[in-house]
């Protein structure tokens, strides 16, 4: 099998129209499957041929993605095209304008926000807001420092889009003082959150060096970068900004108006790619279930419409339905055995929710002698080469495979259980990482489950897949 950017690509009107097109900022929206990666190399290359002596940067928000652009790129043979994270760019930039800034280990950072949260409880006893998990938290003060706010009263008048649920003024007042608590921690001890670059940066712009700066700037699968960071891109690009988004693919819980962030897409400067190329119609019907339930609980004008089918044709997916664990990996090595000896060039993609789970396939592959990799940040498996690849579901995103099998797709799994009950919001977030890892898939897609299945499964019209057992 070949990937995409390897195959001698025709591009339809409507790519060639985003490749050709010659105002600053472009937005492109696609659907899975639809280009949206293509398109970029075509116009990074396009930028680069047509100036020699241009720079052009591709950036994304996670690093796995970022290696398989990269492994694409490479095949451009463009060395002025240069590929990676918002975050690896963000801190080198961070250090430029302000010294370095250690980023806050993940234990710290929790350790942090639950003793202020505790002394606000501690004051405040009777506020229900302080009882909220971590997790809570955690978003919270992310969304404060993504979304270009600064003082109390604008989060007090903030919309808190894509945040799921309202807090009175009052449960605002008190939120806000965790996170100044925080944040002043941090500065206290001279580090920061990921978050924080783009407020740096944006704070900062004057004292940019000049090789902060770039002619043409393309952002992959942007639907997952915070507002502030998006507007840090904008302010980079000094010639072209073009930006590749899908709502239906956001798993970050952030939301945005391009016109907030200094982005003008009006007047032409939006496209959309409505038709998908990697997956078959079968499997694109089955995630649309998804993706009309998706559109039920939280849909926005711009989130509301149904992907198109595509006219390639393949099998229906198959729900397997295992009695255990032990047999559900039994069947899971019986379907890579069977699609390796059909197709010894394919690639297989392995997903699931935690990274357990995929330690505990290493060893069963191991066993089995069954060639496979990790694919976990910039490390591990080649992407794009053959074989069985691991992957979590976030992993997995921008990512496409031959075959894909999503493993435990089961009760309390999928999605994990969670000690308090998970509000829409959280669930919607679940169900657009199932949604993705569907549309990884370009030809076959599978499901096994043990126990009692996934709540996913029965927003799944039956009619569009096989349901099988052991």
């Amino acid at each position: 099998m070949t990937t995409t950017a390897q195959r001698d690509v025709t591009l339809t009107p409507q790519q060639s129209e985003c490749v050709n097109y010659s105002s600053r900022s472009l937005l492109i929206r696609g659907v899975p499957g639809s280009g949206k990666t293509v398109v970029l190399l075509r116009r990074a290359r396009k930028f680069a041929e047509s100036d020699n002596c241009c720079t052009v940067r591709i950036l994304t928000y996670n690093r796995t993605l970022a290696r398989f652009a990269g492994e694409l790129v490479a095949q451009l043979n463009r060395p002025q095209i240069q590929v990676m994270t918002f975050h690896s760019w963000a801190q080198k930039a961070t250090t430029a304008v302000m010294g370095f800034r250690r980023v806050v280990s993940a234990p710290v950072r929790r350790e942090l926000i639950e003793r202020y949260v505790a002394e606000a409880k501690a004051a405040s006893p009777a506020n229900t807001l302080l009882a909220r998990e971590f997790e809570f938290w955690r978003d919270e003060i992310a969304w404060i420092k993504g979304s270009l706010i600064g003082r109390e009263t604008d989060y007090l008048a903030a919309e808190r889009r894509g945040r799921g649920s309202a807090l009175k003024a009052a449960d605002r007042s008190v939120a806000w003082s965790v996170y100044m608590r925080y944040q002043r921690a941090l500065e206290r001890s001279q580090k920061v959150d990921w978050e924080d670059y783009g407020r740096v940066l944006l704070d900062r712009i004057d004292q940019w060096p000049a090789r902060l700066y770039c002619d043409h700037v393309l952002v992959d699968e942007a639907q997952d970068l915070h507002p502030n960071q998006l507007a840090v891109l904008g302010r980079m690009a000094k010639r072209s900004l073009t930006i590749a988004a899908d709502e239906g693919q956001k798993i970050y819980k952030t939301a945005f108006a391009w016109s907030d962030l200094g982005i003008n897409v009006r007047g032409g400067g939006s496209k959309r790619l409505g038709q998908t190329f990697r997956s078959t119609r079968q499997i694109i019907g089955l995630a649309n279930c998804l993706r009309l339930r998706d559109r039920r609980e939280n849909g926005s004008a711009e989130e509301s419409e149904l992907y198109d089918l595509p006219d390639i044709e393949g099998p229906r997916p198959a729900v397997w339905n295992v009695g255990t664990e032990l047999k559900e990996e039994e069947v899971t090595i019986g379907i890579v055995k069977g699609l390796l000896h059909d197709q010894p060039d394919a690639t297989i993609g392995l997903l699931a929710r935690s990274w357990d789970t995929l330690y505990r396939f290493n060893a069963l592959f191991r066993e089995h002698r069954l060639p496979f990799g990790f694919i976990k940040d910039d490390d591990g498996a080649a992407i794009t080469t053959a074989g069985i690849k691991l992957s979590t579901f976030h992993g997995a995103k921008g990512l496409e495979f031959d075959f894909v099998i999503i493993s435990r797709f089961s009760e309390n799994t999928t999605p994990p259980r969670a000690d308090t009950g998970a509000d829409e919001i959280d669930l919607s977030v679940e169900r657009r990482l199932i949604y993705v890892s569907m549309t990884r898939a370009k030809f076959g897609l599978f499901f096994t489950y043990s126990g009692k299945p996934s709540p996913f499964i029965e927003e799944f019209d039956p009619s569009l897949y096989d349901a099988k057992s052991v």
